[in-house]
């Protein structure tokens, strides 16, 4: 008996509804209707293909949403996993904490007392059974404990048998990361060292998770130069770039007679 052939449009129908269940899971989890285009891409990009990714996208556009999304779908395809998410002040790291919380995402804000459980978490090589999102500032991740846990080292002898350790960080984000180009000379200098984490992300297997840059008021000028102070992989990478022009604000000038 003739097995049946497998043809590439049944492949494509089999794709396409693998797809779109995945979408309405996603969907469901992050409680909205829908995507607009740019969040989808980042998703695709970062949380699919495990590109680098630049978006500069106009405040309330979404940019957070599409993180997201994409650490929601790295964590589904290992099942678990840390993120990192880099922000430049407190008021912006406990709002977001309120936000992923309400998404059912465990959330640790780095500090100096939450540090050594910061680095229990990175240290171990198993990623977690779900997801969770270390929210920090810069100063606070370039802390040299936090450098050292995230490359866990091998020890012991390599063979066949021997589970070699990989960090449990899926995605790696630094919003607001203009500030990487207008804050790290003489003013946050520690914006100017977060080159120094996607290094140690770097495994004993000389890969690393996708980097994930947003912002919504880079030039064309500073990005180059963002790129570059974060170890930005320009061989492997996706720019996404919306207008920052909001059409919901107008400004009218009055002449004083």
């Amino acid at each position: 008996m003739m097995e049946p052939r497998v043809t590439r449009a049944a492949i494509q129908r089999n794709n396409d509804t693998t797809s779109s269940a995945t979408l309405k899971t996603l969907l469901t989890m992050l409680k909205v209707k829908k995507l607009h285009a740019h969040q989808l891409k980042m998703i695709l990009e970062s949380g699919v293909c495990g590109r680098d990714v630049f978006a500069q996208i106009a405040p309330g556009d979404g940019k957070t949403l599409g993180f997201v999304g994409a650490f929601l779908t790295r964590c589904q395809a290992t099942g678990g996993g840390v993120g990192i998410l880099i922000e430049p002040l407190v008021a912006l790291l406990y709002q977001l904490e309120e936000v992923l919380v309400g998404l059912g995402i465990e959330v640790i804000v780095l500090t100096l007392e939450t540090r050594e459980a910061v680095c229990q978490i990175l240290k171990t090589s198993i990623k977690p059974s779900h997801p969770i999102v270390i929210i920090s500032r810069p100063e606070e991740i370039v802390h040299p404990e936090v450098l050292r846990a995230l490359n866990p080292t091998v020890v012991g002898p390599i063979d066949h048998e021997f589970n070699i350790p990989t960090s449990p960080v899926v995605l790696f984000c630094i919003d607001e990361a203009h500030c990487v180009a207008y804050w790290s000379i003489d003013f946050l200098v520690d914006w100017g060292h977060l080159k120094l984490v996607t290094r140690a992300l770097v495994g004993n297997l000389g890969r690393r998770c996708p980097l994930m840059l947003l912002t919504g008021t880079a030039t064309e000028t500073t990005r180059p130069v963002i790129m570059k102070k974060t170890g930005f992989n320009i061989d492997n990478h996706c720019m996404i770039l919306k207008s920052s022009r909001k059409s919901n604000i107008a400004w009218n000038y009055i002449a004083d007679t």
